[in-house]
């Protein structure tokens, strides 16, 4: 029995000699929702060693767990995708629910960072829209933007020390854009918050 609402039963029983009892028992099953709960985290990509990750989770009053977890914190101090997770039981039912989400921590060097064989720089990094590529040598030729399954996005031709790209429309996350100038090209990695 496996009931999916409150519902009520009836019980005889029948004695190891075939009899039958004349009067039926009632039990009521009470069933409880699960808690809806809603996990809220500050970014999907956080660069090592960057400030703490901040969680949300509602109802109030759940536990927060996962690798690097403190409180409501996540500590992004190694590289690799962690799974942060909210736990809630709700007092009244006792009726426990889990959500969870994933993070991806990425070495990625922060506000500026750099690439020696071109003395590319890129800014602001981490971005919400628009990013500035300059070189230190040269001018920039080409500019290609992939996703991290190395789909590109997009490819630019420019005559320049400089280049803008315009991010809006991407979803939040982790991407490389590929310089090229003369016969140098370097890859930087960007994150569109």
């Amino acid at each position: 029995m496996s009931p999916t609402a409150t519902s009520s039963y009836s019980f005889t029983g029948t004695s190891s000699n075939g009899c039958v009892s004349a009067n039926a028992a009632v039990a009521t099953v009470m069933v409880n929702a699960l808690p809806t709960l809603i996990l809220t985290v500050a970014k999907d990509t956080a660069c090592i060693n960057e400030a703490n990750v901040t969680l949300n989770g509602l109802p109030s009053g759940g536990v927060y767990s996962g690798t690097n977890v403190t409180g409501n914190a996540f500590a992004p101090t190694r590289l690799g995708t962690f799974t942060l997770s909210y736990s809630y039981t709700n007092p009244a039912t006792g009726c426990f629910n889990t959500r969870s989400f994933n993070v991806l921590v990425d070495p990625c060097a922060g506000v500026v960072e750099l690439n020696s064989a071109l003395g590319i720089s890129v800014f602001p990094n981490p971005s919400n829209d628009i990013v500035n590529l300059t070189v230190s040598q040269g001018e920039i030729e080409a500019v290609t933007l992939y996703d991290m399954t190395r789909r590109i996005i997009f490819t630019r031709s420019v005559t320049s020390e400089k280049a803008v790209l315009d991010l809006s429309d991407l979803a939040s996350g982790l991407y490389n854009v590929n310089v090229v100038s003369g016969s140098n090209s370097g890859l930087i990695k960007v994150v569109k918050n």
